[in-house]
């Protein structure tokens, strides 16, 4: 598929984007940062033309806060209203574009569910996970991949969201495979190279942990001395007959050591933690030391 298809898709999902959700156009005391976004990016493309030739890499300022790195030689970079995307340009290898979209008055699952539900027939083909937000070691977001399928034209579709300064930064990553590894893997690595670039000027709390960091106790004492701690940085220690170096994410207690994740929800001031074949009850501690 060549890059005009590649676009024709893009125009698609931003077209289900826009149905969606509310796209953020300069939310009301941000006109100061749209207007630095247009002027970055105009100074972007004003130079990217020059750059191409030599190869040197070229920073993407978005007023939102953000920026990436990336090399006009290997990728161009275009403008919508609601995103930027970046496209590999090595046509042999098939469509690689990275889109990365700033939304406004939307939580991220729903949107990944939104998107998603739009893009197949079959949720069950979805993967579903959770981990670090590109470019941070202490900020979570959340991914979804459609595989590669008629109703995607071939394109596997991979969406990594998260909640970005009171509202929702998107990276989707659009791919086709080739079979030649020596095509697929350069693509596949350009590709990576350019979403592990992000840096932010500020990125703050996500709101939507705000209650789950701190030390919670079992509730029942026939239940023995468990408890959990959860940080901030999404790390934590789960406290059973050993102690359990863990990532805690939105449903899961990750274990380090790479074993089987504890399933676990959070509401209020409860936590209920899926040990075994039973769900145990924790209370939270005034203590929030660990929240720091």
């Amino acid at each position: 598929m060549k890059k005009s298809a590649a676009i024709a898709v893009t125009g698609i999902l931003c077209a289900a984007l826009l149905s969606a959700c509310s796209m953020s156009a300069a939310p009301a005391g941000q006109s100061l940062a749209a207007n630095q976004e247009q002027s970055a990016a105009e100074s972007d493309t004003e130079t990217a033309e020059n750059a191409q030739a030599s190869g040197e890499m070229q920073t993407y300022t978005s007023g939102y806060g953000w920026s990436v790195k990336y090399d006009p030689a290997v990728f161009e970079m275009m403008e919508s209203e609601e995103s930027v995307s970046f496209y590999y340009l090595d046509e042999s290898a098939g469509v690689n574009t990275v889109l990365i979209t700033y939304v406004d008055s939307v939580q991220p699952e729903e949107l990944l569910y939104n998107l998603t539900m739009a893009m197949t027939d079959d949720p069950e083909s979805i993967i579903r996970s959770e981990g670090f937000f590109p470019g941070t070691d202490d900020k979570w977001c959340f991914r979804r991949v459609v595989p590669a399928s008629e109703e995607t034209s071939g394109l596997t579709d991979t969406l990594i969201a998260g909640e970005y300064n009171g509202a929702v930064l998107m990276f989707e990553v659009l791919s086709e495979t080739t079979g030649d590894d020596s095509v697929d893997i350069p693509a596949s690595d350009a590709v990576s190279e350019l979403i592990n670039s992000v840096t932010y000027d500020h990125f703050y709390d996500q709101e939507m942990f705000s209650y789950y960091p701190g030390s919670w106790q079992a509730e029942n004492p026939e239940d023995g001395d468990l408890s959990v701690v959860l940080s901030k940085d999404h790390t934590g220690v789960l406290h059973l007959e050993n102690d359990v170096d863990i990532l805690w994410g939105s449903v899961e207690l990750i274990p380090a050591d790479g074993s089987d994740p504890y399933e676990y929800t959070v509401e209020g001031e409860n936590l209920m933690l899926h040990l075994g074949d039973d769900w145990i009850s924790f209370t939270k501690q005034e203590d929030s030391a660990a929240s720091e």
